[in-house]
């Protein structure tokens, strides 16, 4: 956080200090009463499974040198802003941030890929030496938004914000406090339709980041999911042109050419207005490439070199759980890709499964927020399977046996010790074998993935 004070602070949350100490520099926010640092304040966020009021005290004996409540704690000896509404508040201090702050602000979305391209760049920018905060993990929504602008320091020169949304209006009330200098859309799929029922809405949905924008806003679109003509009426200058990359469309900014697809890794071509670099790149997939292109294009409009794009991209390693091959020995091959999943990484993933040598078993778990179409995706993805050469399919889930139903070498299996079963059974009698997992992270497929390794011998892991 940019240094502050309790009455700076104060005044700009509508709050009331009681105990006030004048002294008491301001460095950081926690509303995790276990992750106080110096000169923490600790706002007590009313969560849907907590309320952090209930663990006042225990920011306090870790080291609070304030608190911000809704209710006066008579028996803590520390200075305590009294606020309405804690959580309004919570939301008030990243604003008050992002106003003291002169870094650039970058906002990646997108439906799929948004992690992976947060993440390389980060790696590129790291690997120039300039200061920066980006998003943790995938904490994408509102809290995480805001936990990443309190989290930034007056000399980091970038912020690198990710951005997800399952519901209309949340990327609207994000971007209001980001206001960003340079805004990315990856790509629009038909994810979170659950909540947004129609496709419209998720176009939508994307759109609402275009209400943060002013017009030096730099904004970037996959041109394969193009939908600037619906975009634009956001937008303050309709007349603005978006700078375009996709996965090998010579016309636009950024794309690849002379794509090699090799085993866990690929070999190509980025080409940057009239330059051309060579990547290679330790990730297999299509997506991968195109995941690549976009992080190139961030980095470089924002005027990284391209030494360190090119640096950036071929030191960039595979985040757990996407397409994370764990080698038994190396002709047994397990790739865990449960972190999340959709029609169209479904199909990536599968489609990397084929195109391994040796026996190919597929472990498949439920694409969840599809709604309506649940049954329908899930159908359409067992013709694509029946189209490759894969040979066996095991389905784990409520609608996964919408796809074993439809597949002659294919089972449907409820119970976690039949199908771990069944893939040692695999990996015994076959001498070459790769064993996809792929499902939505809340199925559990990651867990039971756990569970069988538990019981081998792993001879190496290939980040």
């Amino acid at each position: 956080m940019i240094k502050s004070n309790l009455i700076e602070i104060s005044k700009f949350i509508n709050g009331k200090i009681k105990k006030y100490n004048k002294n008491l520099t301001v460095n950081n926010i926690s509303i995790n009463s276990k992750n106080i640092n110096k000169n923490c304040i600790f706002l007590a966020f009313k969560g849907e499974k907590y309320n952090a009021h209930d663990f006042v005290y225990e920011s306090f004996k870790n080291g609070a040198i304030a608190i911000i409540v809704e209710k006066i704690f008579f028996d803590i000896n520390i200075p305590q802003i009294i606020v309405k509404n804690t959580n309004i508040a919570f939301f008030k201090i990243a604003k008050l941030n992002r106003i003291k702050s002169k870094s650039y602000f970058i906002v990646i979305t997108g439906s799929c890929g948004k992690t992976t391209v947060k993440e390389m760049v980060s790696n590129i920018i790291k690997l120039s030496n300039i200061n920066f905060t980006y998003t943790k993990y995938n904490n994408n929504n509102i809290i995480g938004v805001s936990l990443t602008i309190i989290d930034l320091k007056i000399n980091d020169k970038f912020v690198i914000i990710e951005l997800g949304m399952d519901k209309l209006g949340q990327i609207f009330k994000s971007v209001k406090i980001i206001k960003p200098n340079l805004i990315f859309i990856n790509n629009v799929f038909l994810n979170h339709i659950k909540n947004l029922k129609f496709y419209e809405n998720v176009i939508k949905s994307k759109g609402e980041i275009f209400y943060g924008s002013n017009n030096n806003t730099k904004i970037i679109i996959n041109y394969n999911s193009n939908y600037w003509n619906e975009w634009k009426s956001y937008f303050i200058n309709i007349n603005k042109v978006p700078i375009y990359f996709s996965l090998n469309n010579c016309k636009t900014d950024f794309y690849a050419s002379k794509i090699n697809l090799l085993k866990f890794k690929s070999i190509f071509n980025i080409n940057i207005y009239n330059k051309k670099i060579k990547i290679k790149l330790k990730l297999p997939g299509l997506h991968n490439i195109s995941n690549s292109i976009a992080a190139s294009s961030i980095a470089f409009i924002i005027g990284i070199k391209i030494k360190y794009i090119i640096k950036g991209l071929n030191n960039f390693y595979n985040i757990k759980q996407r397409l994370y091959p764990i080698y038994l020995n190396k002709n047994k091959i397990i790739i865990n890709d449960t972190y999340n999943s959709s029609i169209n990484s479904s199909i990536e993933s599968i489609n990397i499964l084929n195109r391994l040598k040796g026996y190919k078993l597929l472990i498949i778990g439920d694409m969840l927020e599809l709604g309506k179409l649940n049954k329908r995706s899930h159908y359409f993805l067992s013709k694509v399977i029946n189209s490759l050469n894969i040979n066996y399919i095991i389905s784990y889930g409520k609608y996964s046996k919408y796809i074993t139903n439809n597949i002659k070498n294919g089972i449907h299996i409820k119970n976690i010790k039949s199908l771990i079963n069944i893939i040692n059974k695999n990996i015994e009698k076959h001498r070459k074998i790769n064993v996809l997992f792929k499902s939505s992270r809340n199925v559990g497929l990651s867990n039971i993935l756990n569970i069988f390794l538990k019981k081998q011998t792993i001879k190496n892991f290939l980040c």
